[in-house]
């Protein structure tokens, strides 16, 4: 089951308080310790101590990317992923597409929040296994060697939750769940280890723009972190679905009765006490009360605009960021039902405060324009969203799919492969243009899909990577078997 998922879709540095009551920024020596003597290997620097194979293989990795005219790696971004045991083969398999297709793996940090210390030794572990098995393949020089880990794990670091918000909040009290939805606060969990990943990468590892998704992914033709982390600084968007055909109309429509308490209300209470809120100032505060946010999976977090929703948690709340989201859902226990939505609470944070710069756009009018209003009137959970659009793609709605991402060439996509056989998606992918919906976001590539059932879409994928029209990759797309469900 996919952590971020299971009923709860997540869907300076906080902790110190000074004399202005305000929190300041905090670091623990001892953790900052436990984190570099855990091994992980930062981009920035080398380690005195460390793994000399690993220390040489970057020492080679730099002289390539310094003769090819890449002088430097450029430190204003990071990739954030939050996994835990159950998905380190599906990660794995995504770091082996990323280094396959990634065209330029060095201009961005990677980071991976685990759940224990115990987790980020055996993901260590993982990848040092897969790393030294492919590196003695490849004196075989077979193709089915490649990609390796080499241009991964020089820029990667992984740390533990736990170390995340004892480093990042140490005056925090409350105590972390031991994973999601596991005691009192086990509904907020996943997504405040998500809040905590971006936090880390800005503060922590020096990024300015941070993107965090999920472990289940998988890049299958080229892909520019440059270019994705530019567009999205460039033209900060916000997409977001609104099919009001489909909404249930309340009994009660005054401005001035009690707002209800849904997703919405308690991801606005999380930085601004909602209480005793009417209906009419709910919506004054959001694109539509119809509206859902969990679209574009690639949720981007500028540091400046995250940590004023971060300070702005705290204030509302008197508390280190952790404690605040307690203390939130504490004073309306029904929002505990609800669950903390990290990327509903930001999005509607960016649409209060940081309009016009952020543009909110709706997806649900893109897909209309693409599809017809008969198809988003047909089914509403499917059809009016892009989270889940692509379980409708047959042959029939193909030429649609070609439509709507002519108009909004997005790099993403999501498909869950429900149906055992269905290469549809793989065929649709090979066939859009380069950079379009070459990353498949939160959703995991079953093992089937390289056990032959899908040879023929495959094979296009590879004929467009060759003939350089989705860019070219010397690396054959790779495949971990794994035991990670992928129908739900």
């Amino acid at each position: 089951m996919n952590e971020s998922r299971g009923g709860n879709v997540c869907a300076g540095q906080g902790g110190v308080e000074d004399e202005g009551g305000k929190y300041s920024i905090g670091d623990s020596g001892e953790v900052r310790s436990r984190i570099e003597d855990s091994g992980e290997v930062r981009s920035r620097r080398k380690r005195k101590h460390g793994d000399a194979n690993l220390i040489r293989t970057r020492e080679a990795e730099l002289a390539l990317l310094q003769s090819a005219g890449h002088r430097r790696q450029m430190p204003g971004c990071a990739l954030a992923f939050t996994s835990y045991t159950g998905h380190f083969r599906v990660l794995l398999q995504f770091f082996l597409s990323f280094a396959a297709n990634v065209v330029d793996p060095w201009v961005c940090s990677l980071l991976v929040v685990v759940s224990t210390p115990a987790e980020v030794a055996e993901l260590k572990n993982v990848l040092a296994e897969e790393n030294t098995r492919r590196t003695e393949c490849s004196l075989l020089k077979l193709s089915s060697c490649m990609p390796q880990l080499t241009v991964v794990l020089p820029r990667l670091t992984i740390v533990d939750f736990p170390a995340i918000r004892q480093q990042l909040s140490p005056a925090a009290k409350t105590e972390l769940p031991s994973a999601k939805n596991v005691g009192a606060h086990g509904r907020l969990y996943v997504c405040a280890k998500k809040a905590y990943a971006a936090r880390y990468a800005h503060e922590v590892l020096d990024a300015v723009h941070v993107i965090v998704t999920d472990s289940e992914a998988y890049v299958w033709k080229a892909l520019s972190l440059a270019r994705l982390f530019g567009e999205a600084a460039a033209r900060p968007t916000v997409w977001y679905s609104d099919a009001p055909v489909h909404a249930k109309q309340p009994r009660r429509e005054r401005a001035d009765a009690h707002a209800p308490i849904d997703t919405t209300w308690c991801s606005q209470h999380v930085y601004g006490d909602m209480r005793g809120q009417t209906r009419g100032a709910v919506r004054e505060r959001s694109p539509s009360p119809t509206a859902k946010y969990f679209e574009h999976m690639l949720f981007f977090y500028p540091r400046d605009a995250f940590r004023e929703y971060w300070d702005a948690v705290e204030r509302a709340w008197k508390a280190p960021w952790y404690d605040a989201i307690v203390a939130a859902h504490e004073a309306e226990p029904r929002c505990i039902d609800v669950g903390f939505w990290l990327e509903v609470s930001w999005h509607l944070f960016l649409y209060e405060h940081h309009r016009p710069r952020v543009a909110f756009r709706n997806v649900t009018a893109a897909i209309e324009d693409a599809f017809g209003h008969p198809f988003v009137r047909a089914n509403s959970y499917v059809h009016a969203r892009f989270e889940l659009l692509w379980r409708a793609l047959t042959n029939q709605t193909l030429p649609a799919y070609r439509t709507f991402y002519r108009t909004a060439p997005l790099p993403l996509f999501r498909f869950e492969f429900r149906q055992r056989g269905n290469c549809l998606p793989l065929k649709l992918v090979a066939e859009l243009p380069p950079a379009v919906a070459g990353l498949q976001a939160n959703s995991a590539v079953p093992n089937w899909v390289f056990e032959g059932r899908c040879a023929r879409e495959l094979a296009l994928l590879e004929e467009a990577r060759r003939n350089g029209t989705q860019g070219s990759s010397l690396a054959a797309l790779p495949w971990v078997p794994h035991g990670t469900k992928t129908r739900r």
